[in-house]
């Protein structure tokens, strides 16, 4: 993702090989042209990962901000999650901006796969988290 800790990457490899990828260009999801370059990416990375370490293992994307919103944006693409290894098992979202002052994020929350193991991880002091008691309740 754009940016991202040592100590994430440090505890993801206490459950598996970690595969790092980072994009190219600047950041830009406003539209579907815009997003496609960043999207490419993921499905080439994770192609390249299944490559490196095989077919047999689940395959978890993993992103931050950034790299988490592409993600769900891929996910939500059936042509190109199809375009995903056959071993790639769901995805892991590190501060994902849940919500943000101008932007309408949760229609594309509402899209996502019901079939597929999602993790959404954040702060409680996270500002893009929203409103942290309706989480609570969940």
């Amino acid at each position: 993702g754009a940016g991202g800790g040592r100590s994430r990457h440090a505890a993801l490899e206490e459950f598996g090989s970690l595969v790092r990828a980072d994009f190219d260009g600047r950041p830009n999801l406003t539209t579907p042209e815009r997003a496609a370059p960043f999207l490419r990416q993921i499905v080439a990375a994770a192609g390249r990962a299944a490559a490196k370490l095989g077919l047999r293992r689940p395959m978890f994307l993993v992103g931050h901000s950034f790299g988490g919103r592409c993600i769900a944006h891929l996910l939500v693409d059936g042509g190109l999650r199809r375009s995903l290894p056959r071993c790639f098992a769901g995805a892991i979202f590190f501060g994902y901006p849940l919500v943000h002052p101008t932007q309408r994020r949760e229609e594309l929350l509402r899209k996502l796969p019901l079939d597929l193991p999602l993790l959404f991880i954040s702060g409680t002091r996270d500002p893009f988290i929203g409103d942290w008691g309706k989480l609570e309740k969940a």
